[in-house]
């Protein structure tokens, strides 16, 4: 017999909102479950790892949380968007000899810079075909000359 809790029964409505969510949310799974948990209190929400159980077993909400996936990247880029293009301004203190404290405040470029990276990453995980980094694949010999591939048309001449 196996130990463990007894798995959450497949529910379309949990995984129909889960979908959207992740469709149009910045939040995670986690929180995402958390949230439905607390607006569902008659519904047994899963897990996690039950989520990722429902997608083995249902190829129809495989794909549909596929789909989700690639339309929560397809959100992130415009979010990227707005994070690039709106100031982070933010207090920057450093010590002066006069009057012990200096404050500033200004466009944080460092703190920006990191969260558009960071979705950029992310939006590359989520649909790599497109917004992923691309990869040219170049084959080369023992001397590191390109590799000339023989053709029909080559044997002939």
């Amino acid at each position: 017999m196996a130990g463990g809790r007894p798995q959450t029964p497949f529910d379309q409505e949990i995984a129909d909102e889960l979908c959207f969510r992740w469709s149009s949310e910045v939040k995670g799974m986690r929180s995402i479950l958390k949230d439905l948990a607390n607006e569902f209190p008659n519904k047994t929400i899963p897990c996690t790892g039950t989520i990722y159980k429902w997608m083995e077993e249902n190829p129809e909400f495989m794909a549909q949380s596929a789909r989700a996936r690639e339309m929560r990247a397809d959100m992130l880029a415009d979010e990227r968007t707005e994070y690039a293009l709106t100031p982070l301004l933010g207090e920057v203190v450093t010590e002066s000899d006069k009057n012990g404290r200096e404050t500033r405040t200004g466009d944080n470029v460092a703190r920006s810079t990191l969260i558009v990276q960071t979705i950029s990453r992310h939006i590359g995980q989520l649909n790599p075909r497109k917004y992923g980094d691309k990869v040219l694949n170049e084959h080369t010999g023992k001397d590191g000359a390109p590799i000339q591939f023989v053709t029909k048309s080559i044997l002939e001449e």
